[in-house]
């Protein structure tokens, strides 16, 4: 057997013993991610009906106290589900009920981790200092933590404090958040979220555009409630597909959306790594803190400074807003399907970010304060000018001018991950300049159209 099929034929069997609707699911070795999540589809899913699921007694989750939610960067649920996981890889955890020694196997090793905290010293040299400040200061805190453990003896003996960071960097990127489990007759009442790995069901890919969800299912029928996995509906095609003839079963890979909405930021900042055209995008901090600037200087500025208005801003985009949820879409698909799939999802975030700036509130139109066209126009080509310089510089320190004894930390997946962080913030910049170009040639054949 080839060393895929075994693996595959060992998670099955991993997955056996822990989840019911197990044979609906396999790994997949090549996924939108590397290694992902399948499922077998069928006619009789339904947004109600769970598609697999898992008791929390094989899994591992803590509460979430007042503290965790205070600084994302202190450690604190991270370190406590750290500490559970190296306990019960070790086999010094009497109450597991699922071998994750077993499941180290498919998890990713500290080399291929994207983190912040699991950045050394060379590579986050490559980070923003924003970011490298967080970088530093959960560093810090994990090592902290690691001492502390093991001055209390709260870890296995031996354990290293590359492995702590190891198991930490697993909790952070792969625990479930999840509400409060729903209360049954024998399990004891938790008034707080909770973080969970979940085994199994964390092989899944992140897309913003999740096609399942994982949540916790009701305690009926006498059974305690356990973590599902569901699809996702969301009307219109889903809706339609719904009413089609039934499609024979297939394999499709499941994608669930880490954070729904989040930014590439946001999932840098979270995971280590970006969505390529993520829809939800913003703008760089730096980028947002320059317009607010221009927003406080066009407050005290004459009324005759013309703001971009919105509904002539999205038709230069080609985008209409849905009334009822505010999402943005292409009026004509076949505008993004020229595009293509990246781009156009870079055009929503480009141009959501611009609404944004462009006008402030819900107030009445001669009461909004916002940045006058012509000046965000100049912001946005200024910094993108700066954006290109520094992709620029990245790429000369890292990949051109390059050592030999350098060539472990540029083809490290953690300056690629900064990269690809970089890359993405430059191509939405580009997007927003030309959505605000599109709007000035609109506003000139307005102008210019008969009866005007």
């Amino acid at each position: 057997m080839d060393r895929d099929g075994d693996d595959a034929a060992r998670f099955a069997c991993l997955a056996s013993t822990a989840v019911s609707g197990h044979e609906r699911l396999k790994l997949l070795e090549r996924g939108v991610a590397g290694r992902g999540l399948a499922v077998l589809s069928g006619a009789d899913e339904s947004e109600d009906a769970h598609v697999a699921k898992i008791s929390p007694s094989s899994t591992l989750w803590t509460r979430m106290y007042d503290d965790d939610y205070v600084n994302e960067t202190v450690p604190g649920w991270d370190v406590r589900l750290a500490m559970m996981l190296l306990r019960a890889i070790a086999g010094n955890d009497e109450s597991a009920t699922f071998d994750w020694r077993a499941y180290r196997a498919f998890l990713p090793r500290l080399d291929e981790l994207t983190h912040l905290g699991c950045f050394d010293d060379a590579e986050a040299s490559v980070l923003s200092p924003w970011f490298a400040e967080e970088r530093n200061q959960i560093r810090r805190a994990w090592d902290d933590a690691y001492a502390t453990a093991m001055a209390s003896r709260a870890l296995p003996p031996g354990t290293t404090g590359e492995e702590f960071r190891w198991a930490a960097a697993i909790a952070r990127t792969r625990a479930f958040r999840l509400p409060p489990p729903p209360p049954s007759s024998s399990s004891r009442i938790v008034d707080a979220d909770v973080a969970v790995l979940v085994p199994i069901l964390d092989m899944a890919n992140h897309a913003s555009d999740g096609s399942e969800t994982v949540r916790w299912t009701e305690a009926t029928n006498g059974e305690e409630p356990a973590i599902a996995l569901f699809p996702t509906r969301r009307g219109g095609a889903d809706a339609d597909a719904a009413n089609a003839p039934p499609s024979p079963p297939r394999w499709r890979e499941v994608c669930l959306s880490y954070l729904p909405k989040g930014s590439n930021e946001d999932l840098f900042r979270a995971f280590g790594f970006v969505e390529r055209g993520n829809p939800h995008d913003a703008l760089p901090i730096w980028v947002e803190c320059a317009c607010e600037r221009e927003v406080g200087r066009t407050r005290a500025a004459p009324r005759g400074r013309a703001r971009p208005r919105r509904v002539t801003l999205l038709a230069a985009a080609g985008l209409k807003q849905n009334k009822r949820t505010g999402a943005l879409r292409f009026a004509d698909v076949n505008d993004a399907d020229d595009l293509g799939e990246e781009r156009a999802e870079r055009r929503v975030a480009a141009t959501r970010a611009l609404l944004a700036f462009s006008t402030r509130g819900s107030v009445p139109e001669r009461e909004r304060q916002g940045v006058g066209g012509r000046t965000l126009r100049r912001v946005l080509e200024d910094a993108l000018d700066i954006a290109l310089q520094n992709e620029n510089e990245f790429d000369r320190a890292y990949f051109e001018d390059a050592t030999v004894a350098d060539m472990r930390v540029v083809h490290s997946d953690r300056v690629h991950a900064a990269r690809a962080h970089l890359r993405e913030q430059t191509l939405l910049i580009a997007a927003a300049v030309d959505v605000l170009h599109l709007y000035k040639d609109h506003e000139r054949a307005s102008a210019a159209a008969p009866g005007r």
